[in-house]
């Protein structure tokens, strides 16, 4: 998973220091954006990055491998727990999932609240 893979592209020859750097300040920039898109493009530019160095399988698999389940797991809860839940979407004996729940994130990545 972090096995080093020399090569001679531009990621390569960029001193590690500068590398560390960037993946600070990334994560501090993902972590102050305001809605959901702006961590999708630039996970869209580390994959472009990924393949220009020549690892593009590998953090393509880890990326799905890690957010898979987590994206399940935020649809599943917001859809069963949400506070502003009024329209059923689905019942099933004493649980219910809820329409509002599950469009949530879609709101809160459009802008609206």
């Amino acid at each position: 998973m972090f096995d080093y893979k020399p090569g001679n592209s531009p990621v390569h020859l960029l001193n590690p220091v500068t590398k560390l750097a960037v993946a600070v300040g990334l994560t501090v920039i993902v972590f102050l954006l305001p809605n959901p898109w702006g961590p999708a493009l630039i996970a869209v530019a580390l994959l472009g990055v990924a393949a220009v160095a020549g690892f593009l399988g590998g953090v393509a698999k880890l990326a799905a491998v890690t957010t898979g389940p987590l994206l399940v797991a935020v649809v599943l809860v917001q859809g069963l727990f949400y506070t502003g839940n009024e329209t059923p979407l689905i019942v099933f004996g004493p649980v219910t999932f809820w329409e509002e729940g599950c469009l949530t994130l879609c709101w809160s990545s459009s802008g609206r609240s």
